[in-house]
């Protein structure tokens, strides 16, 4: 689980950027050795943080719509046994 994390997929993404140019300038495989990057994981990474995120959302939205109308509710609930008693 700890793997799934937006900033750690958009943090190797821009990281492989930075790979990629200085490719040419510097002995870069240290990082994959190591770290067991990969240039063809850029794209996913930077998909994978994208899509972790909007699901974030999506679902902090939801809950959002979901919680107001029950605070709603409650809150109609209360005053009603309120007015009765």
């Amino acid at each position: 689980m700890p793997a799934l994390s937006s900033a750690r997929s958009s943090t190797e993404g821009l990281y492989l950027g930075v790979l990629m140019s200085f490719e040419r300038v510097y002995d870069v495989t240290w990082s994959f050795d190591v770290r067991e990057y990969c240039f063809a994981d850029k794209t996913l990474c930077l998909l994978a943080s994208f899509d972790i995120g909007s699901l974030f959302r999506k679902l902090s939205g939801l809950e959002l719509l979901h919680g107001s109308s029950l605070a709603r509710r409650f809150a109609e609930k209360r005053l009603t046994w309120h007015k009765q008693h």
